[in-house]
């Protein structure tokens, strides 16, 4: 038998479980747009308060022999806004410690997902393997059940009130050890019904969930609950390709999200910023560089915010 070849390449992800499911399909000769639609299925089961089949995103792409884009399969607004009486849309407070945010829930605040377009519109274009080989790593650990770390269970007790908000919700979030509690640093969270849900995507399309069933029973439940979306919400929804924000900042080419998403723009808004100034630069291990031509310069960015604010207190 031949031996795969393994893919090079370099991970980076939330949470363990999506930095492995990339890395095992580039074990297996997966290429980059395979092993990041393995990690965004898998960031749904690992990382549920971040991630989920229901949302939307972006890849900023750079193909071999074909120009950089930038996939846009985030969430749209409903085509129609129902009257505000029929809407279940309030408010709750979600509480960082420090500070505070409020969010307002409910089904008015459900927008048409674009997560499951995208990744079906990279997998055509963009990916070498077959999806169900991809969905392998998610479908695993929503069988096995995927244990709580820290940071999960800081971030979901920060928005304990969304997951609290209703019966359903909560089932899906809850302790198996307190009935009453959100699971536990180190308990499992098992997810039959999602490893279910892979199985049924990847063998039935897209259209499962824009024109079949699960659509189906989405746009029932917010026609009923005080939502806004219709069947022609997910009917209409197409990702969009886009042609990359690019900024030189020293000697590095950065490409990012162009508008009308702003974090593109905040970010080549920053570097502009940070170009501008003469930062104290180092090297890893603690080494200091002030050349520009050092392939080892790195602008220090907490010196640039220290430097911005001294500025405005002289300004002051």
């Amino acid at each position: 038998m031949r031996k795969k070849k393994t893919t090079g390449g370099v991970v980076a992800a939330g949470h363990q479980e999506t930095a492995n499911a990339a890395l095992q399909i580039l074990q297996e000769g997966g290429n980059a747009f395979d092993a990041a639609i393995a990690a965004m299925f898998t960031a749904c089961v690992a990382e549920p308060v971040l991630a989920s089949l229901g949302g939307g995103g972006f890849l900023t792409a750079r193909p071999v022999n074909a120009d950089p884009l930038v996939y846009d399969f985030f969430a749209h607004t409903p085509s129609r806004k129902q009257p505000e009486a029929a809407t279940n849309l309030h408010p709750i407070v979600a509480d960082f410690g420090n500070a505070s945010q409020t969010f307002h829930i409910g089904m008015g605040s459900i927008a048409t997902p674009g997560f499951i377009k995208g990744v079906f519109a990279i997998h055509r274009e963009r990916c070498s393997m077959p999806l169900k080989l991809l969905a392998m790593p998610a479908i695993n650990a929503a069988t096995r059940g995927v244990r709580i770390n820290p940071f999960q269970h800081l971030i979901s007790g920060i928005v304990q009130p969304i997951l609290r908000s209703s019966n359903a919700a909560f089932q899906l979030h809850r302790s198996t050890i307190s009935s009453d509690q959100l699971a536990q640093v180190g308990e499992t969270r098992k997810q039959p019904e999602m490893a279910a849900f892979f199985e049924h995507l990847c063998r039935e399309g897209e259209a499962l969930f824009y024109l079949g069933e699960v659509g189906q029973q989405l746009t029932d439940t917010c026609r009923e609950s005080g939502g806004h979306l219709r069947p022609h919400d997910l009917k209409q929804y197409q990702a969009v390709k886009r042609k990359p924000l690019e900024r030189r900042y020293r000697q590095a080419r950065i490409l990012t999200n162009p508008t009308p998403a702003l974090g593109g723009t905040l970010i080549a808004f920053t570097l502009a910023l940070l170009e501008s100034h003469s930062l104290d630069n180092h090297l890893p291990g603690g080494c200091r560089s002030s050349e520009k031509s050092d392939p080892g310069y790195l602008p220090d960015t907490a010196s640039a915010h220290n430097t911005k604010q001294e500025d405005r207190k002289t300004a002051e």
